[in-house]
């Protein structure tokens, strides 16, 4: 088997409502605050940068949300 040098990220996603109020979400969806739209915004230049084969996020609002503001939607799969 070869290996392709490709690059692999693993992120978090940014400062949910319930982050910000010291809730923790698990399972339960809460939509980015403002904090954390503008995380993800400043994550752009760094994660557009990079030609990626493919973006992939669970079905919660929250990492999705991060997803659409930090890295073009031309890398979309889902």
């Amino acid at each position: 088997m070869t290996l392709i040098p490709k690059p692999f990220v693993f992120a978090r996603h940014a400062q949910s409502e319930f982050n910000a109020a010291f809730r923790i979400g698990g399972f339960t969806d809460s939509p980015l605050s403002e904090t954390g739209i503008q995380q993800a915004k400043d994550a752009a230049p760094i994660l557009s940068a990079i030609d990626w084969s493919l973006v992939a996020t669970s079905t919660l609002q929250r990492t999705q949300e991060t997803a659409l503001h930090a890295v073009p939607k031309k890398h979309y799969g889902l």
